[in-house]
């Protein structure tokens, strides 16, 4: 293998051997999305001008485009997962890959604070 092709396997996947690609993140567990998921669900329910019932809050729907969210409503959801999990989301993220709750549980998990003194 030449030797720039070397360096560049080593920056993408931290070893020389570009046969070698870094695993997958492990999958989260549903114990740990379940209560992230319905903690949201209650937060977007709080935040719905019509009143709407957490129940009616697929983990799946697309928060902006089933209704469930507006921009206001989409800055105090932040706020709240801020302030909870110690996780910033753009709001722009929203409207992409995390319109879901389910999307937006697995970010959290992923990038939460670990260790003595998290939640």
């Amino acid at each position: 293998m030449s030797r720039w092709r070397a360096r560049f396997a080593h920056a993408l996947f931290g070893s020389p051997d570009a046969t070698s690609a870094p695993e997958a993140p492990a999958e989260a567990a549903a114990s740990e999305l379940e209560p992230v998921v319905e903690a949201l669900r209650i937060v977007v329910s709080e935040q719905s001008d019509d009143a709407l019932p957490p129940s009616a809050i697929g983990a799946g729907d697309h928060l902006y485009d089933c209704g469930h969210m507006d921009s206001m409503s989409a800055v105090a959801l932040l706020g709240f997962i801020e302030e909870r999990y110690g996780v910033t989301i753009d709001e722009v993220e929203l409207a992409g890959d995390l319109c879901s709750l389910d999307a937006l549980a697995r970010r959290i998990v992923a990038q939460r604070p670990r260790g003595p003194g998290s939640r």
